[in-house]
């Protein structure tokens, strides 16, 4: 699978995860979500030009 959603909740480790899925072809996208008082980060990535099936 070359697409999906994660949620890390320390800033440090976003940065670090995204960094490598970075240096690895994909693109990363930060999404906030706000859940009742408290907002959320999720970091959708994908590797562009590859579908899922990983054609």
């Amino acid at each position: 699978m070359n697409t999906g959603t994660l949620k890390i909740s320390s800033e440090t480790d976003r940065v670090s995860v995204a960094t490598i899925l970075f240096k690895n072809g994909y693109a990363v996208t930060p999404r906030r979500v706000k859940n009742g008082e408290k907002t959320e980060i999720y970091m959708d990535y994908s590797r562009p030009g590859e579908t899922a099936a990983g054609s």
